[in-house]
């Protein structure tokens, strides 16, 4: 039987075809852009012993006040507290908001030697402990996401660890310090122990990382970049000299230890 001959298109069906073509990718990225984003993990470390979701509410309901003085087991942050400075560079250190037991890690559970556990950052051991404790939240085993598209975005600020190590131990330095002391290695730590194979990025952007974080981890999310996300924030004071920079500012830090934010009475930072 022979074949049909196939009707050659005019140039205005070629460019119809071409529409049409074009408005169905445009449906598909405008509906992309608007997908609704479920949040089915949690994990936390907080002041005042918050360790999950249910305890850091907790700090809500009942008004705790999570700001402390700084405790003596933080004794190289009480050090421009103690005399070293001058009067006007020790205002505002006082007073400060701590986790419990950053220094705790159980290196052997993720498969991390002591020698190398030793530079790791505290940053990267809280990450992974609760980016493991969100993903048993969401209901997820870590073993199953195994070169999965998830991605990793992690918000940070001052490096206190790396300049602990370079003052105090730099003859005894190896590999290891290199990817235990970097910010880079924040994201990238967890993405490798866990076998993710999703964008891996921090974010430095001050006060609004962990915002900016979820913001990104949202958008790779919508462009299918990843079909899953952890998205967080760290910040550990080990160190005065980087996280009491502004220590001597009448302006950035409160002399009473405490924020009073969208106060009138509201005179700097803790």
């Amino acid at each position: 039987m022979p074949e049909t001959p196939t009707k050659k298109l005019t140039p205005l069906q070629n460019a119809l075809l071409a529409m049409k073509k074009m408005r169905k990718k445009l449906d598909a990225y405008e509906k992309a852009k608007d997908e609704p984003i479920a949040i089915i993990g949690m994990g936390c470390r907080f002041p005042a012993g918050s360790d999950t979701p249910e305890k850091f509410w907790r700090l809500f309901e009942e008004g705790i006040d999570a700001v402390t003085e700084v405790p003596e087991e933080r004794k190289a942050v009480r050090l421009w507290d103690d005399g070293e400075l001058g009067d006007t560079e020790r205002k505002g250190i006082k007073w400060a908001s701590f986790i419990d037991h950053p220094d705790r890690f159980d290196a052997l559970f993720f498969g991390i030697s002591p020698r190398e556990a030793a530079y790791m950052d505290p940053r990267q051991r809280v990450l992974l402990e609760v980016a493991w404790e969100a993903l048993e939240d969401a209901g997820q085993v870590p073993e199953r996401l195994v070169g999965s598209k998830t991605g990793v975005y992690i918000g940070m600020t001052t490096n206190d660890y790396q300049q602990c190590v370079i003052s105090n131990r730099p003859e005894e330095m190896d590999f290891y310090a290199f990817t235990g002391l970097g910010d880079c290695f924040l994201s990238g730590r967890i993405s490798y122990t866990l076998g993710l194979q999703g964008p891996s990025l921090c974010v430095a952007t001050a006060c609004s990382s962990s915002l900016v974080t979820v913001h990104l981890a949202v958008e790779s999310l919508r462009r299918g970049e990843s079909d899953m996300a952890i998205a967080g924030g760290i910040n550990l004071i080990l160190s005065p000299q980087l996280t009491f920079v502004f220590a001597g500012s009448d302006v950035a830090m409160a002399p009473d230890g405490r924020c009073k934010a969208f106060d009138s009475r509201a005179n700097g930072i803790v």
